[in-house]
């Protein structure tokens, strides 16, 4: 018997759509892929649908299922979908001849049961007629960090290793795993999963945050996904190098809006004399970052967020090593 969905169902393609037309019965439609990001017409199909029926968004465990995702997700608002996962399997379809960039099934590839448990989960986790009731001690982001699931140098192989073995994404953003998270366990049965999972060795570790993970090379990131030490800007603060201020000022200034040379000054986003600085003191990501107390935005749980989707385009190399980061957080 097919599984009822009431929401419509969102999938990548044409062949997740035939697969899931077979073990699901409801409305499903596509993204066509990327084609989501420039249709506009698709766009409002999806916001109008989220309002009315709600969606349930279901894509691969890449890079490319999860950009997807969280584009459906910020167009329809995140209150009208319900995000249903497939775990993170290696292989390849029938139909391909070569195995996709990280070598993972679609959901096409994946198993039946596979994607019912994943769907089964999802709607689970919605609220139910008037409000579910709350968890009596609910899973939190600091759980998340004493765990080793997040925040900590050491925790991205451990948080990969561990959501493969429970069957999840290992993609999957701190808010996301919060909410899946709490959908699947009480507080006490996932810590408990959490210790089982850890090597004896690690399992009393403390460690601090820091900026990048522990094997990248140390750098200086602005909130915005800026290299510091790369941007002409800081690199002439930093040389004192009135020359180059003042080709900057010109280089940067526009008919509306002026640059002198004295205001080609940055310090970094962590900088307190950024709140007084021409290049820095209007940008709504660093008042966000410096306000929550975070190095960049890579490690917020909301990331992305509405500010970084209007700052940040998708195919900039500042959202690529955000992208980059967060996974690795």
């Amino acid at each position: 018997m097919k599984l009822q969905l009431d929401r419509v169902l969102v999938v990548e393609g044409k062949y997740d759509a035939a697969r899931l037309a077979g073990i699901v019965e409801g409305t499903i439609l596509t993204t066509d892929g990327f084609a989501v990001f420039k249709d506009r017409a698709m766009q409002a199909l999806f916001k109008r649908l989220a309002r009315t029926k709600g969606l349930i968004v279901l894509t691969d465990s890449d890079a490319a299922g999860f950009r997807i995702r969280h584009f459906v997700t910020r167009i329809a608002g995140a209150e009208h979908v319900v995000q249903a996962y497939v775990p993170a399997l290696p292989g390849k379809e029938p139909r391909k001849t070569e195995p996709g960039r990280e070598g993972l099934l679609g959901v096409e590839g994946v198993p039946n049961e596979v994607i019912l448990a994943g769907l089964r989960t999802a709607l689970a986790g919605m609220p139910q007629q008037g409000g579910a009731p709350a968890q009596a001690e609910p899973i939190l982001y600091s759980d998340l960090y004493e765990w080793g699931l997040s925040g900590r140098p050491d925790c991205a192989d451990f948080r990969r290793r561990f959501l493969r073995k429970i069957g999840l994404p290992p993609r999957l953003s701190k808010k996301e795993l919060l909410e899946v998270m709490n959908t699947l366990y009480t507080r006490e049965a996932l810590r408990r999963e959490c210790e089982a999972a850890k090597p004896k060795a690690n399992a009393e570790q403390e460690e601090a945050p820091m900026t990048e993970p522990s094997n990248a090379p140390a750098r200086k990131i602005a909130f915005c996904g800026l290299v510091c030490s790369e941007c002409p800007v800081w690199i002439a603060t930093q040389a004192g190098d009135r020359a180059a201020m003042a080709r900057l000022a010109q280089e940067y200034s526009t008919p509306d809006f002026a640059f002198a040379p004295d205001d080609m000054v940055c310090r970094g986003c962590d900088s307190p004399a950024g709140a007084n600085e021409k290049m820095c003191a209007g940008c709504p990501m660093r008042q966000c970052g410096m306000g929550r107390g975070l190095p960049h935005c890579a490690v917020c749980p909301d990331y992305p967020c509405r500010t970084v989707e209007q700052y940040i385009p998708d195919d900039s190399d500042r959202r690529r090593l955000l992208d980059s980061l967060a996974e690795a957080y």
